[in-house]
């Protein structure tokens, strides 16, 4: 740190703007080092009370624009990166990202909370305070997301302080302005607020990072066509109480009567979200101007869009299968060698299931199975991941993909998993006229006549080992099969699972 400047007033350090921004030049270009010596100096404003009002919002203001390219780089390799970040890097970038925007956001509250204690330079101010609100719910609303981000549970704080500033706009009357919150950022209030709230809404438990992100830009992209109100109506079916904490729910009957209340919802984004996607689906590309990231695929975008038109339909999307309670018990492995290694049976030692853990299943369906584990044990958890599975009691192996992963408040994780098959058949693939060494792969389902009497079957390969190019060979039952490439299904972190066309060959 530079040594204390003192200033006319204050001794703090960045009293003086010119020692200011001579220390924000200084600081190193490393993102992680940046943000935690940015977060320093905000958390030195908590007490420093010498300090006129308008000095603290210049400084507040001049952080806040230093950091964000950095937030920005540190994001977009989360989110782009997604499960493939080793944990140590994963854990460094959400913690660092998600406590600036915690220092930050307390910052704005606090500078709003001088101004209506009519602190010294309060007056000042006041054309400011429209922007330190929006600001601070916006802070609320990054809070929100890296929250999501890594599937976990919300803390009341954070819907306190969203409800507590929106009231305040309210009750001044500032929630329909529009504001230049950044230059050349314009918005007001109340699209602030309900991009966030949205956001709470849509379920992203059961989305990847990447698809995540995206549905927050598309979000905001429809944010002043959604609705807010002091009474439910048609397109606007959600409620959030601004005064007991609670995250935002859907309206499902009466609730009690407070003036607190306000009733929100998709009103016409839903119509919007529909066009879009339609447009999409007919160009086969992502308009130009829909701020949706770097270059997302159309297909991306279309799945996003139905995902939230499905969670913001006045009704609840009802489940395909019914999912009865359950008592029993799964092994679980994961990672695709360990899952091959379970299949074959190869490993016959004392330690063969040292890598299996052992889940409580809440519920289960023909489909798959709603488990429960504590939250401290299940950080490699991410949606998309691959399962081996098995019943407690049961013999086989059978096939999972975690779909939803949602944390409770008692420090557990429910895990959604989709069951791609109850067995599977390990089997050896090599390229056809070529001299690569065999590859692992498991055959859905276990019994290969399920598949080849209908001249196709689903394989689960390696990550980036499906090609439309060049035919396979498979040697599984003692026979072996010509298999001819025709799409990927679905990629995860270390499996593609893909579908061919089969020929069988003599043995």
């Amino acid at each position: 740190m530079l040594n204390w400047i003192k200033g006319d007033q204050s001794d703090h350090p960045l009293a003086e703007d010119k020692a200011a921004r001579e220390l924000i030049a200084e600081l190193p270009p490393d993102p992680y080092k940046s943000l935690e010596e940015l977060r320093y100096w905000l958390e030195s404003l908590q007490n420093a009370d010498d300090l006129k009002l308008t000095r603290k919002w210049e400084i507040v203001d001049l952080i806040d624009k230093t950091a964000r390219n950095h937030l920005r780089k540190l994001s977009r390799e989360y989110v782009s990166a997604g499960s493939r970040l080793q944990r140590f890097q994963e854990n460094r970038i959400w913690s660092t990202v998600f406590a600036f925007w915690k220092s930050l956001g307390d910052a704005y509250r606090q500078l709003l909370q001088k101004y209506q204690a009519g602190a010294n330079g309060w007056n000042a101010i006041k054309p400011r305070v429209p922007v330190v609100v929006a600001r601070g719910i916006r802070c609320a609303a990054a809070r929100l997301k890296w929250h999501l981000l890594r599937y976990g549970p919300i803390d009341r704080e954070l819907w306190e302080d969203l409800g507590k500033l929106f009231a305040y706009a309210e009750e001044n009357r500032l929630g329909d302005a529009r504001l230049e919150i950044h230059p050349g950022t314009e918005t007001s209030i109340q699209r602030e607020f309900i991009r966030t709230l949205m956001l709470g809404v849509s379920s992203t438990d059961s989305l990847l990072p990447a698809k995540l992100d995206l549905a927050e830009r598309l979000i905001a992209r429809f944010a002043d066509q959604c609705a807010l109100q002091r009474q439910p109506s048609k397109g606007c079916h959600f409620y959030f109480d601004m005064a007991d904490g609670n995250p935002p729910a859907r309206f499902v009957d009466r609730i009690p009567a407070a003036g607190s209340i306000r009733f929100f919802g998709p009103g016409n984004a839903s119509q919007a979200l529909a066009a879009l996607a339609a447009a999409v689906r007919s160009d086969g590309a992502v308009p130009a101007n829909l701020d949706a990231g770097p270059q997302p695929e159309p297909g991306a975008v279309i799945e996003v869009l139905e995902h939230l038109a499905r969670y913001w339909s006045i009704q609840p999307p009802a489940r395909s299968e019914e999912r009865k309670r359950s008592v029993s018990r799964i092994s679980v492995v994961h990672g695709f060698d360990d899952i091959v290694g379970k299949i074959r049976g190869d490993s016959q030692d004392l330690n063969f299931d040292e890598t299996a853990e052992t889940w409580a299943v809440e519920n289960e369906s023909e489909g798959g199975y709603g488990a429960v584990l504590p939250r401290a044990k299940a950080d490699w958890l991410k949606v998309g991941t691959l399962l081996g599975v098995r019943l407690e009691d049961g013999a086989a192996w059978g096939i999972g993909i975690v779909r939803r992963l949602t944390a409770r408040e008692n420090n557990e994780l429910y895990v959604g998993i989709q069951l791609l098959a109850r067995g599977a058949t390990a089997v050896r693939l090599s390229l056809v006229g070529g001299s690569t060494t065999a590859q692992d792969a498991l055959l859905l389902p276990s019994s290969v006549t399920d598949s080849v009497a209908h001249d196709e079957m689903s394989l689960l390969m390696r990550e980036g080992s499906f090609s439309l190019q060049g035919s396979l060979e498979m040697q599984a039952y003692d026979r072996q099969y010509l298999l001819m490439p025709k799409r990927l299904i679905e990629g995860g972190n270390d499996f593609d699972m893909a579908r061919f066309h089969v020929l069988k060959r003599a043995a």
